[in-house]
């Protein structure tokens, strides 16, 4: 396990963990630039403005998949339901 973890996480949680941090860390100098584009998109020609918006949509779907990995480490049991 790596320093600052949970004593009582599992291998496969500390995995998972491990992941959204990462996944966060990495995510956050794009999304702040994207918005930076997305604030003066009307200066951008029509294909920038096209490829911002699925960049954006690209970008959403994987903050979508860092929430249902963080939901998995909400899990307690294989009862819980997302």
């Amino acid at each position: 396990m790596s320093a600052g973890s949970g004593k009582n996480r599992s291998a496969v949680d500390e995995l998972l963990a491990q992941y959204v941090h990462k996944m966060n860390n990495s995510m956050l100098p794009f999304v702040l630039e994207l918005d930076d584009h997305l604030e003066r998109i009307e200066q951008c020609t029509p294909l920038e403005q096209m490829k911002l918006r699925a960049f954006e949509v690209e970008i959403e779907v994987q903050m979508q998949a860092i929430k249902r990995i963080r939901a998995l480490l909400s899990k307690k049991s294989t009862n819980d339901t997302m």
